[in-house]
């Protein structure tokens, strides 16, 4: 037999605000995966260069002074970027230097408006298109977070939605993302972790 909860009649409203508090915000995660890492305007785009056809109020840069101003705070889950693009070669090599830039560009005026920015590789536990099973590599996540170690407004998280990851181990993979980003000088951040 089904049972049914009785609804509590002590319930109370919330006395603070939430801590976070914002949108999604779409990029250079799309494009052409064929290329990579790719060319800026042709492969892929940043938000904040979605369309030179758009006047300056029009550009995201606006919306995200207007969504700051209303109150958000939080750029989230994500400014989600493609691994492949930000570190081309292999986890462990070293970040593409138009990419990194375009992403450091919005991450920091993001950041400067006193909002936060979450940085999330947008991979599902993937590089170049398979599971991620080498957790010592996955530290590579250290090479992304010395770009933005410093930045107490910029918040890591380890890749987006892990999914049939067949023997590979989701906790030791994002123990080694938060070990990375630890030891890249981002001491202070928060980190998201993914299950």
């Amino acid at each position: 037999a089904l049972t049914r909860a009785a609804p509590s009649t002590g319930l109370k409203k919330r006395v603070s605000k939430f801590k976070f508090f914002g949108v999604n915000e779409s990029g250079a995660e799309f494009g052409n995966s064929s290329c990579l890492p790719g060319t800026l305007g042709k492969d892929y785009t940043w938000a904040t260069f979605i369309c030179p056809l758009l006047t300056q109020s029009q550009r995201p840069d606006s919306t995200i002074d207007t969504l700051v101003g209303k109150v958000l705070n939080i750029f989230q889950p994500r400014i989600p970027i493609m691994m492949e693009r930000i570190i081309p070669t292999s986890m462990t090599g070293s970040v593409d230097a138009t990419y990194a830039q375009g992403l450091k560009t919005y991450a920091d005026y993001i950041t400067g408006k006193g909002a936060y920015a979450i940085i999330d590789p947008h991979n599902f536990a993937r590089y170049y298109g398979k599971v991620i099973d080498d957790y010592s590599g996955f530290q590579a996540l250290k090479t992304l977070a010395s770009l933005d170690a410093l930045n107490s407004k910029v918040i890591f998280d380890c890749n987006n939605e892990p999914h049939d990851m067949g023997s590979a181990s989701v906790p030791k993979l994002m123990q080694a993302c938060i070990d990375g980003i630890r030891a890249a000088g981002a001491t202070s951040q928060y980190i998201f972790v993914e299950g």
